[in-house]
């Protein structure tokens, strides 16, 4: 029998967004975590740090902060994942949430 991991989920890709960056964060210890497209432009982000700024400047939109930035694609959209302090975040299992999460948009 297969056992869901997830306690929280949603139908919704902007809240399942929000739930999967949420508990990222708090595995990676980051403060803030921002996916951006490829012109820099904010898709979803979490974090009290300016998430805009984030997305569009990286590690100069926090200054000194160290900014994690993995460019990954995501069924077929060029991303950009910024993790604010913390770890890096793993790129194959975060690529693919956000590949099944970005498929329901």
């Amino acid at each position: 029998m297969h056992q869901e991991r997830r306690r929280r989920r949603s139908d919704s890709p902007a809240e399942a967004s929000r739930l999967y960056l949420t508990a990222l964060a708090a595995r990676l210890r980051a403060r803030s975590i921002v996916i951006a497209d490829e012109d820099g432009l904010l898709v979803a982000g979490i974090g009290n740090d300016d998430l805009e700024a984030v997305a569009a400047l990286g590690a100069e939109g926090v200054p000194g902060a160290r900014v994690h930035d993995l460019s990954m694609d995501c069924g077929g959209w060029r991303l950009r994942l910024l993790a604010v302090d913390g770890e890096a975040p793993p790129i194959l299992p975060t690529s693919a949430a956000l590949t099944r999460i970005l498929a329901a948009a």
